[in-house]
């Protein structure tokens, strides 16, 4: 973690998650035994070579450049000889640990991590320069929490709908019986013949080739599919409660479209218009960090 602020707004601090590798250097667990130094910001260079240093070094500052061509032992090395006690690598790119081999790190006694783009443009926006920072590296958790929340939330969606699913089946058969007068009922069965496996594999086979030549395209296609699937699902979990809802139980008018030829309540296409968007704004807006 990095601990940024201002030397102007003490109060306003924020922290931001960097990439690190603790075979560059030290640091330390708790934020009170950290120093906060001044950052020198170089975003304009790549500190790929002497030229990029600032006449005056970095004495007793932690700098932060983009990342370039070089490797990151030539940036830190330049930053640790020009007087710097830390070198923040925004990159534009994925963040992965930053790497070397065991001669460098001998030689490299400050730490060096890497920050997103995003949030590099975020500390630009939301702080007054000139700025200290901090870089500490907080305990992890022995347990996730987060990973406890959704193991609970997964186990109970499909024990509830399984539960659920079972005792309509249930229902379905018992209303059948008693109307049919029948004490028993076959089961459906789908007799699997080897052509239909072969369709299965060939299917499953081309999809896999597509996906690895046309990813970035059938990427699309599979969250569409998704979107899709979802909406279905929440319409077909919601749809019991709203139907004993009493509001809005009028029924649309037959107007030729493909949707309403049935004639279906408000609610009911109001739930659907619900479910729908739910998962239009997923789509729209499942990259956003914030």
């Amino acid at each position: 973690m990095v601990r940024v602020l201002s030397e102007k707004e003490h109060e306003n601090a924020k922290d931001y998650c960097i990439q690190f590798n603790s075979y560059w250097a030290y640091l330390p667990h708790d934020l009170n035994k950290a120093a906060l130094l001044e950052l020198q910001d170089l975003t304009s260079s790549v500190l790929c070579a002497a030229s990029d240093v600032p006449p005056q070094g970095f004495t007793n500052q932690i700098a932060m450049v983009l990342r370039g061509n070089c490797t990151f032992y030539e940036k830190v090395r330049l930053a640790q000889i020009n007087g710097a006690k830390g070198l923040l690598i925004v990159s534009r790119e994925s963040l992965v640990p930053p790497g070397g081999n065991g001669s460098q790190y001998e030689e490299i006694d400050i730490p060096v991590g890497l920050l997103s783009y995003d949030d590099m443009l975020d500390i630009s926006k939301s702080f007054v320069k000139p700025l200290r920072v901090a870089l500490y590296a907080p305990h992890e958790p022995f347990l996730d929490y987060n990973m406890v929340v959704i193991f609970v939330m997964a186990v109970s969606t499909v024990a509830i709908g399984g539960y659920w699913a079972g005792s309509k089946d249930i229902n379905k058969r018992y209303m059948k019986n008693k109307h049919d007068g029948a004490e028993k009922q076959d089961d459906e069965t789908v007799d699997v013949t080897p052509i239909m496996i072969c369709i299965f594999v060939v299917m499953c086979c081309s999809m896999l080739v597509l996906l690895y030549y046309f990813y970035n395209q059938l990427v699309y296609v599979i969250i569409g599919i998704f979107c899709l699937a979802s909406s279905i699902g929440l319409y077909s979990c919601l749809s019991p409660f709203v139907k004993r809802i009493p509001f809005c139980e009028c029924r649309v008018p037959d107007m030729g479209l493909p949707c309403c030829h049935k004639q279906p309540q408000v609610r009911m296409l109001l739930l659907a218009l619900f479910c729908v968007s739910i998962s239009v704004v997923w789509g729209i807006f499942r990259n956003e960090d914030k």
